[in-house]
């Protein structure tokens, strides 16, 4: 499995060059329309661009399974995400400096988890009310609490109305209080099952 993530990486990283290709060409042509002509009467060129097509979709579907992986292997998890923070444990020192680190930091992510999370849910409205007299204003203060599971979407239509969208994945797309308070589950999840699994290693 550590051999396959490696090859996977090492494709995530050289084909994002190509993807990067293939986006500065869509966005030039799209500036430029009358080149769509020479690039579609062009033979090579065309393949070139299919290529890279093919190229994108097999890096998207590579990432996604990338990101999968990293979810719930931990292996790679603990291997990658050990190199993008710079993590070294040569000794029991750095062990120990890594375990308070780790500490602080998931307490402070927390409490910062908990803050968004708040704000989230929470609406705070202050209007200004329209009274006969002028001289003596009134406003109005408003506090309401608010929680959707998925974000409110409209049904999508084409713009000349001929074909009317059957799937859309934007509409299941979670809200953010449901992405915070699964981001918060995740966490207190993950770290109550590492000290458990720590605690059953010194027994």
């Amino acid at each position: 499995m550590n051999k396959i993530s490696r090859y996977m990486q090492n494709y995530l990283l050289y084909g994002f060059l190509f993807v990067i290709v293939l986006l500065i060409w869509s966005g030039f042509l799209a500036h430029f329309p009358s080149l769509n002509v020479v690039a579609d009467s062009n033979m090579l060129i065309r393949i070139l661009h299919e290529l890279l097509s093919y190229n994108l979709m097999f890096w998207f579907l590579t990432l996604l399974l990338y990101m999968v992986f990293l979810l719930l292997i931990p292996s790679i998890r603990d291997k990658m995400l050990r190199r993008l923070a710079n993590l070294q444990e040569r000794d029991e020192r750095e062990e120990y400096i890594t375990g308070k680190a780790a500490r602080a930091s998931y307490l402070a992510t927390l409490s910062l988890t908990l803050f968004f999370l708040f704000f989230s849910l929470i609406n705070i409205n202050l209007s200004k009310l329209h009274q006969s007299d002028p001289q003596k204003p009134g406003h109005s203060v408003g506090i309401s609490l608010h929680y959707s599971f998925f974000n409110k979407s409209e049904i999508k239509t084409s713009p000349d109305g001929k074909a009317n969208t059957v799937f859309d994945l934007s509409q299941f797309s979670l809200s953010s209080s449901t992405i915070i308070l699964i981001f918060l589950g995740w966490q207190l999840l993950m770290f109550n099952l590492a000290v458990r699994r720590e605690r059953l290693k010194h027994l």
